[in-house]
């Protein structure tokens, strides 16, 4: 029987813990401008590409472009 422990780990890695308000803990915030360039090394790697991935390169060009917006919102509200 297939297991999802693995998979999830890797999400849950160095999210264990909770902080006080029941929110991510602060390492978790602090990776977010790692995040955001991974996510602009896809993009660059997309834009790229010989093929169209089935059709799904626009689409996911597009899908990026949004998350890197919205973590880059994230940080403009990251307080320390």
């Amino acid at each position: 029987m297939a297991t999802f422990q693995p998979f999830a780990s890797m999400f849950l890695r160095g999210h264990d813990r909770l902080d006080e308000n029941g929110g991510v803990p602060r390492e978790g915030t602090a990776r977010l401008p790692e995040a955001i360039a991974t996510l602009r090394r896809a993009k660059e790697h997309m834009e790229r590409a010989a093929h169209d991935f089935g059709g799904h390169r626009v689409e996911a060009i597009r899908a990026i472009d949004v998350a890197i917006h919205q973590l880059e919102d994230c940080l403009k509200y990251d307080r320390d």
